[in-house]
């Protein structure tokens, strides 16, 4: 939801997944942390 809300595929951040998949009420979720960019967030 954040990296929609960010920018969806235009996000080129790399990211680091904190959490395995999780599958809660069909959703699909994984936590993933976004370092800011150096040039900060387009």
């Amino acid at each position: 939801m954040m990296i929609a809300s960010l920018g969806g595929e235009a996000v080129t951040a790399p990211g680091r997944a904190c959490s395995e998949y999780e599958n809660s009420v069909g959703t699909g979720q994984i936590r993933i942390w976004f370092d800011r960019p150096t040039g900060g967030w387009t």
